[in-house]
């Protein structure tokens, strides 16, 4: 998530995004004793400015479209946070939230899904992580449903892809979307992606 910080991703996603900048408990053994840590929002005593870069919407002959967009309002639950004797850090069973907007309703809605990560790094300026899970985008006249991965680096932000598949009205269409740079702790950042006819690539959604 420019973010989602998806890690969201993004990241995720990322997507998690500025997952990590999100507060949350923790344990630190050496046999990875794990607790839980409770969901909470990114936030900072003066947030930074959204972006204001215009959203795209192009169309291809054949049913394809070009689309850029923005993710707001992003929240994370890092679920299970375990942490080995070295320091590295493993979170499981996480939840996300966050709102998807664009010029193309069809990508316009609220997403929810899971969130896992690992973790290696001294603190929020000086860390990598691996990102997964599952995520739904949801609004009015159909859903989007998919798997995620991606990686984030501080010296960068989130790399995220996800392969939506679409439900309802959106059924026979497949929406891939890419995050890539956010900031850390940002509360909005970009995303583009392309909206196309038939179902993702076979190789997709082996996790």
């Amino acid at each position: 998530m420019r973010h989602e910080s998806f890690a969201t991703v993004l990241l995720a996603g990322g997507i998690a995004l500025g997952a990590i900048s999100c507060g949350g408990s923790e344990t630190s053994t050496s046999s990875t004793t794990s607790t839980s840590a409770p969901a909470t929002a990114a936030s900072t005593s003066e947030p930074p400015p959204v972006t204001t870069s215009p959203l795209v919407v192009i169309d291809y002959a054949g049913g394809a479209t070009y689309v850029t967009g923005r993710i707001a309002d992003f929240r994370i639950d890092q679920g299970t946070i375990s942490t080995d004797a070295d320091g590295n850090q493993h979170s499981r069973d996480g939840r996300i939230n966050f709102q998807v907007l664009s010029d193309d309703p069809r990508v316009t809605g609220m997403v929810t899904g899971t969130w896992n990560s690992d973790r290696w790094g001294t603190d929020l300026t000086n860390t990598v992580l691996t990102q997964w899970g599952v995520a739904t985008l949801r609004n009015d006249d159909g859903s989007w449903e998919a798997p995620y991965d991606g990686a984030f680096a501080s010296p960068y932000g989130d790399i995220l892809t996800r392969w939506w598949r679409g439900t309802g009205d959106y059924e026979g269409l497949t929406f891939y979307m890419w995050v890539a740079g956010s900031e850390v702790g940002s509360p909005d950042y970009t995303w583009a992606g392309i909206i196309v006819p038939g179902d993702p690539p076979t190789t997709v959604g082996s996790r």
